[in-house]
């Protein structure tokens, strides 16, 4: 058998038309040679004498540029000459060298060049000798190489990035374990024997690996001895562009396998196929054998048909035919097909193995209605062989090795995403990857896209969104150009809109699956997919309504997934965990338009910010996501990041506290760091439930007595530790240690400011102070330490600090009770003020006359007054006029303020009994008696206050200073007419309202009654 093989191989190679066609130019060449000769010699010779140097440079350019290029096409290009090109070459240098071995018997001689004097032949002959060596050494390496891939001369070009979907060859590739089935196949291909013609069904779903099995049934056939004794064809009816074409195109391939064993009988095939041909063109083909349809030869179809089955038993040849892709063609496609198998090569001993996904051809068939009931297609086939669903562990498997073995794994966390991106369970893997053509697809389209997102996504969520991209590519367009009526965008996150709620539900809806449904979503277990009635997208894709359907050209099957995708990307069945995760408005655009956006915080940038171990260049890291405006991004990823190393922790608490150092630079409010601080510090010092002593020691070390915070930073951290004691237990500080670091920060703090005072509108020295007095044992200690500090530093910052507006006014003062916590009381504090100076600043002694006031009124009352040296408290008049929405509105501005000092009570009381009972006595007395030009009816629009200290009395006056600029002097009449009338004074001289009001000049009423205008203050004049 073995000599009978290698004798038909021999054959085969010899008697191919190529062969033939060589031989016969060969043999015609030595038949024709005298002719030839002569042919030669009467036209291609020329005068022995010929000599001409341009000609001779022009041959030997010619000659050396044609060798260079050639030579540069074999060896750059590996090419690989044609037939014609290969015989040309073989026929120039066999006549070279049969001319040259025969030219003493030649009739010329060979012209030579005239400057090396060689014959131009040569020149011929070395060039085409040249080329032949280098073709030969190539190929003799190339084919070393293919036996003996070990071989260092290595012509492969590696592996391909991405998947073809080309049929498995090799059984030790089959991951499907379709081995055993192959071998029943092909057991039945070699023992089998019919007098007719019988189909074999290999059926399974799409992309299930039928093509492979036909592939690896073909190598198993051809080891068998006995396989050249076989016809085997390998028919793909879709390469044909028109239906009609595939009869025909079958009986060709047909029968240019039958030509080896029978010429005849490959002729009479092909006959049969113009007659067939003819007959389809006819409108009748499927009353083939009824109609009769004669040619030249005047033989019908069914004698050529009858003559074919009776040749086929004297050469006594099994035909095996392997159809492929038959769920690749359209309706009328298939039924050539069948009409192939059941009439047209119905012949002797002939077996299709007919590869299909059965269910795709009866709903083709029945949607072009070719036919009427899905067992048209059962009486086709004698025997189906059931390739079953793929199990999604395999291909889960295959996808993760494909993903894991490209190009995208070039980092080192790569693995760890792949891995809980292909395993999570949100992961909608088994609803789209049903066979290997899927997971192929899956991993090309990954390896892809992947390139121009690379981290900027969860992997989870990007498998989600390509299962979605490559499924519905019509909803993604619309999805892109009309989102926001599927989503709604919430703090910047895409969210599934959900339907309205309806009053009148008083039940929930119960979900009943269907049968296509658990078909289409792959589960046989009852599943409840109630969760996707919410969204407004369901309904939308619900049966009533079929024009989005129709729209995005899905089938009713679909919707439901189409529904889940859309809930497990952007609705609440994709839960955050990430700061790529899809739903953020920014990711998804991205994916969208397939690239980073170029103010996105990058993958690598965040690993840098987190990695980078030297302290400068981290900070100048951080100086160029601020330029970038990424912090905010950073922030938020952060609050997705998760680790348990401590060398990665403790560099993103150096970070997050770099941020909170440089926090009013860059933007970033206290609140937004300090939240994660506490965070990540208790995650770097607790270690299984346990405290890290080293993680603490190092806090200490690198945050408390470093030089990463500045001091007073380092107190904010302090006093906001201690707030939150019950909840961070102090980052597992000692309270010892924190009221001694806190107290000696805060010495520091005062002395750095010492003679180097800050801002009037600088209040941190008071933020501090309320921060930190909480602490146990600290307050007093921090007292006792802020009045040493004023004791030796100007007393008007701490004046002005301390001296308040009320709300609404910019002109009446107050003073803060902060002075209580810190000095005892504020009457300690107006003591501490008096006694710091003996000769006090003209700013100063402003807010001294102005604390004697409020000492008047036990410092509970507003006091109107005009600054006019305190050049802070002006200032800090201005900033308060400068506060965005508040203005310059004053409601105080037209008020004047007197205050009267007495040392009788009755004429106080006297005072404010007439402004209550407002009578005619009192306004004629004022009037007529005194001519004041105010009656008692005024008195109830001022606002009178009352204070006794001491042996002295005195009365606060308050009158709206818009009705006239005298109007004080008319008070300080009417209060001497009405103490000349309480004390019976005669002398109609007594006028001491003549003197000027500004003097304060003390009044004697009587011996032992005296009246005085200690103060008389308008609203805030001087230029702020």
């Amino acid at each position: 058998m073995k000599l009978k093989k290698s004798i038909n191989k021999v054959a085969s190679s010899i008697f191919n038309k190529k062969m033939l066609f060589s031989a016969i130019l060969f043999v015609s060449f030595f038949y024709f040679q005298y002719a030839i000769i002569s042919f030669i010699e009467k036209y291609l010779t020329i005068n022995n004498n010929f000599s001409n140097s341009y000609l001779d440079v022009i041959i030997m350019v010619v000659v050396f540029i044609w060798t260079v290029y050639t030579l540069y096409k074999l060896i750059a290009y590996n090419y690989k000459p044609s037939f014609s090109q290969k015989l040309t070459v073989a026929t120039a240098i066999f006549l070279i060298v049969y001319f040259q071995q025969n030219r003493e018997n030649l009739p010329w001689d060979y012209l030579k060049d005239s400057f090396f004097n060689i014959e131009y032949i040569q020149y011929v002959f070395i060039s085409l000798s040249v080329v032949v060596y280098f073709f030969l050494v190539i190929n003799f390496f190339q084919k070393l190489e293919y036996l003996f891939p070990t071989s260092r001369f290595n012509f492969n070009k590696g592996d391909n990035t991405y998947l073809s979907d080309d049929p498995v060859l090799d059984e030790k590739k089959d991951l499907l374990s379709y081995g055993p089935k192959i071998k029943s196949l092909t057991n039945i291909l070699l023992n089998e024997n019919f007098e007719k013609s019988i189909a074999i069904g290999l059926v399974g779903p799409w992309g299930n690996g039928k093509s492979s099995v036909i592939e690896m049934s073909q190598k198993q056939l051809k080891t068998i001895e006995s396989y050249h004794d076989r016809v085997v064809i390998h028919f793909l009816p879709y390469l044909n562009h028109k239906e009609e074409d595939i009869i025909n195109e079958f009986f060709i391939a047909l029968s240019n396998q039958i030509s080896k064993f029978n010429g005849k009988l490959s002729s009479q095939i092909l006959d049969y196929a113009k007659k067939l041909t003819d007959v389809y063109k006819g409108g009748n083909a499927f009353n083939l054998f009824e109609k009769h349809v004669t040619t030249i030869d005047q033989s019908s179809a069914k004698e050529l048909y009858d003559n074919i089955n009776k040749r086929l038993k004297e050469i006594d040849k099994k035909i095996i035919v392997f159809v492929d892709d038959l769920d690749r063609l359209s309706g009328k496609e298939i039924i050539q097909i069948l009409k192939l198998i059941r009439n047209t090569a119905d012949f002797r001993n002939t077996i299709f193995v007919v590869a299909m996904d059965k269910d795709y051809v009866v709903k083709r068939l029945k949607a072009e209605n070719n036919i009427s009931s899905t067992r048209f297609i059962d009486k086709f086939f004698q025997l189906e062989i059931y390739l079953p669903e793929i199990d999604k562990n395999i291909l889960r498997k295959f996808v993760y090795e494909k993903l894991n073995q490209s190009v995208l794994n070039s980092t080192s966390d790569f693995k760890s995403k792949l891995e809980r991106g292909i395993n999570h369970k949100d992961n909608l893997f088994e609803d789209y990857i049903k066979n290997l053509r899927d997971a192929k697809r899956l991993v090309n389209q990954i390896i892809f896209d992947y390139n121009f997102l690379r981290e900027e996504i969860n992997f989870k969520d990007f498998m989600n969104f390509t299962y979605f991209k490559l499924k519905f590519p019509k909803f993604m367009e619309l999805l892109n150009h009309n989102r926001l009526d599927f989503l709604k965008l919430e703090n910047g996150q895409y969210k599934l809109k959900e339907k309205p709620p309806k009053n009148d539900e008083k039940s929930e809806k119960k979900y009943v699956p269907t049968l296509d449904n658990i078909v289409l979503l792959g589960n046989t277990e009852y599943n409840d997919y109630s969760f996707l009635d919410k969204y407004a997208v369901s309904e939308l894709l619900s049966q009533e309504e079929d024009c989005l359907k129709k729209l995005l050209g899905i089938d009713c099957d679909d919707a439901l997934l189409l529904s889940k995708t859309l809930a497990y990307l952007f609705g609440d069945q994709n839960k955050k965990e990430t700061f790529n995760s899809i739903k953020e408005a920014q990711n998804f655009k991205m994916l969208m338009q397939q690239r980073v956006f170029e103010n996105v915080l990058t993958e690598r940038e965040f690993n840098l910010v987190i990695h980078e171990g030297d302290i400068e260049k981290r900070h100048e890291i951080l100086e160029n996501l601020h330029t970038q405006n990424k912090f905010l991004q950073l922030l938020d990823r952060l609050d997705y990041y998760n680790t348990d190393k401590h060398l990665i922790l403790s560099q993103i608490t150096l970070v997050l506290f770099r941020l909170y150092e440089k926090r009013t630079d860059y933007n970033i409010t206290d609140q937004q760091l300090l939240n994660r601080i506490a965070v990540y510090v208790e995650r770097l010092i607790q270690d299984n439930d346990k405290v890290n002593q080293e993680q603490v020691n190092w806090m200490k070390a690198d945050i408390f007595e470093g030089n990463l915070l500045s001091t007073e930073n380092k107190l904010n951290i302090l006093g906001e530790l201690w707030e939150a004691k019950e909840d961070n237990n102090l980052w597992h500080l000692t309270e010892e240690y924190i009221s001694k670091k806190t107290l000696e920060l805060f010495k520091k703090y005062l002395s750095k400011h010492h003679n180097q005072l800050w801002s009037v509108t600088d209040f941190s020295f008071y933020k501090y102070y309320h921060l930190l007095k909480h602490i146990d044992g600290l307050k007093e200690a921090l007292n006792k330490e802020i009045r040493t500090f004023w004791s030796k530093n100007n007393i008007e910052l701490l004046c002005a600090q301390s001296t308040d507006t009320p709300a609404f006014s910019l002109s009446s003062f107050q003073i803060s009770n902060t002075v209580s916590e810190i000095f005892g009381s504020i009457r300690k504090y107006h003591e501490f003020v008096k006694n710091h100076s003996k000769n006090p600043s003209r700013a100063t002694k402003e807010f001294l006359e102005l604390y004697e006031l409020h000492a008047i009124t036990g410092y509970v009352v507003p006091i109107v007054y005009n600054f006019k040296n305190s050049r802070l408290m002006l200032d800090k008049i201005k900033n308060k006029v400068e506060i965005p929405g508040r203005g310059s509105y004053d409601e105080d501005a037209n008020i004047t303020q007197l205050v009267f000092k007495t040392n009788s009570k009755e004429l106080i009381e006297e005072l404010i009994e007439i402004r209550k009972r407002q009578n005619a006595n009192d306004n004629l007395l004022l009037s007529t008696t005194y001519k004041v030009n105010i009656s008692t009816e005024n008195f109830p629009s001022m606002r009178f206050a009352s204070f006794s200290s001491g042996e002295f009395h005195y009365l606060f006056i308050n009158h709206d200073k818009k009705f006239r600029l005298n109007f004080a002097i008319e008070i300080l009449k009417a209060l001497e007419a009405i103490a000349s009338n309480m004390f019976t004074i005669n002398n109609k001289n007594f006028r001491p309202w003549r003197r000027k009001i500004v003097d304060k000049e003390l009044i004697k009423l009587t011996d032992e009654v005296t009246l005085q205008l200690i103060s008389l203050q308008s609203a805030q004049s001087t230029q702020l």
